[in-house]
């Protein structure tokens, strides 16, 4: 297993897998999730899910009018609702609605793709090759799974560019679809200065024994 840092809300979507049986890196199966965790769920016939509380009882209602790619994220965000907010905040301002939804959005993405079953992949150094097999695997759409591996594979590189250039992000996938390029030292062949296109200078590397 690579070596990879968590953001908390990484740290909490873990612990609930591990304890819920998800181990490897497979499809999260949602219906048995909330089964585990005692949420209730019911598929009803509208174009977008939602979750209500009545009597202190959370129902997660799911779309059964949409693709069913959209219903898998749809039906994450409504968990993320319930575990990290209770469910529907009714009295809140839209624009701390549109907070939370921001929190559940990226909770469900998360959720469906875990970080820490990313990094028990090996990937291609083809990007579409490997956006293939995170899609296949996880069984999400080509756009979340490219989304997913972008983030896993920045958090990666910061994380282990401090020590030393990890071989994996020096291929030549990085460069050409993840947005960096870099640029050499003229006077020190071991030193690159790394660039990411819309940011620009990144950080400063030494690289011997690292590239080829």
């Amino acid at each position: 297993m690579k070596d990879y840092q968590l953001q908390s809300v990484d740290c909490a979507i873990k612990l609930l897998l591990d304890q819920a049986g998800f181990d490897r890196p497979e499809r999260i199966n949602l219906e048995t999730l909330c089964g585990f965790l005692g949420i209730k769920f019911k598929y009803t016939p509208a174009s977008f899910s939602l979750t209500r509380t009545k009597n202190g009882e959370t129902k997660i209602f799911v779309a059964k009018d949409t693709d069913y790619f959209e219903q898998r994220k749809q039906f994450a965000h409504e968990i993320g609702h319930t575990l990290r907010h209770g469910g529907v905040q009714l009295a809140a301002t839209k624009e701390y609605e549109e907070y939370l939804d921001h929190q559940a959005d990226n909770f469900a993405e998360r959720l469906l793709v875990p970080t820490h079953l990313l990094a028990q992949l090996d990937f291609p150094d083809d990007m579409n090759a490997a956006v293939g097999i995170v899609a296949e695997i996880f069984d999400v759409d080509l756009d979340l799974a490219k989304k997913r591996l972008r983030e896993y594979l920045d958090n990666l590189f910061v994380y282990e560019a401090d020590e030393k250039l990890h071989e994996v992000l020096y291929k030549r996938f990085l460069y050409q679809y993840m947005g960096y390029y870099w640029r050499h030292d003229p006077q020190d062949s071991n030193i690159v200065y790394l660039y990411c296109r819309g940011k620009g200078f990144v950080r400063k590397l030494y690289i011997e024994g690292c590239y080829s």
